[in-house]
């Protein structure tokens, strides 16, 4: 184990640590050997919020959901890039289009791993939406850009 990362917040002058990374630390600690050791700080970036989440999935989903009742676009239709045999006339459901949207725009952490939203940055964030919307708009789904303001949602 030669890294480790954490987040402290400071609040009114004081320094706090959450038990989760507590307990990272102190684990870490435990298993270092003697030597010396270097540390920095930085001013983290800021999380997505839950609101900033909602609208993503409330704004990219739902308008998803919407447009295909308008045109007639059924299940089948909406995963016919995904090769799955769904029988015809089955509408849409949230679960299905997030279901799709995560494989078809896959955003991956750090090891390499799939990540859903609520473990994307709101960098990763904004650019899964991005490339959503790109990818429906190729098959005649049309999505508003994410405002500005819906990047920089203020926290609930």
């Amino acid at each position: 184990m030669s890294k480790i990362k954490y987040s402290i917040q400071r609040i009114d002058g004081c320094n706090s640590i959450d038990k989760y990374s507590q307990q990272r630390l102190d684990k870490y600690w435990a298993k270092a050997s003697d030597g010396r050791y270097q540390c920095s700080v930085e001013k983290a970036k800021r999380d997505k919020t839950a609101a900033q989440c909602r609208l993503i999935f409330g704004q990219l989903i739902n308008r998803t959901i919407d447009f295909a009742d308008d045109y007639g676009i059924d299940a089948s239709g909406f995963v016919e890039l995904l090769n799955q045999d769904l029988p015809d006339g089955v509408p849409l459901s949230k679960e299905l289009v997030k279901d799709y949207l995560y494989k078809i725009c896959p955003t991956f952490n750090d090891k390499g791993q799939k990540i859903t939203l609520s473990k994307m940055t709101v960098r990763q964030a904004s650019d899964w939406y991005e490339r959503c919307r790109n990818k429906l708009a190729a098959k005649g789904i049309l999505i508003e850009k994410l405002s500005e303001g819906a990047r920089n949602v203020s926290p609930d």
